[in-house]
């Protein structure tokens, strides 16, 4: 799901990130798989990228704009924020 796609850079290109499958449980023996999740990320811009909740949420910093992608509940959530 995204949100807030009229806060997406001007100027960005599609780019593919990873995040933990929501599907997998959280307490397991043996490491969760990835998912790929495309998001729209700014072309000439150094990122900051932080990881929450055993990389559950991702946050994507690019000064201005901010990209945060969440694997919650069965789900994927892309957000931007300007």
């Amino acid at each position: 799901k995204y949100k807030r796609p009229r806060n997406i850079a001007p100027c960005s290109s599609p780019k593919l990130v990873l995040i933990v499958d929501p599907c997998a449980p959280k307490h397991s023996c043996c490491e969760p798989g990835c998912v790929a999740v495309e998001i729209c990320a700014p072309d000439c811009a150094c990122e900051c990228v932080r990881c929450r909740k055993d990389g559950r949420r991702k946050i994507f910093d690019y000064g201005k704009y901010s990209v945060v992608v969440e694997s919650h509940r069965g789900k994927v959530t892309v957000t931007y924020r300007s």
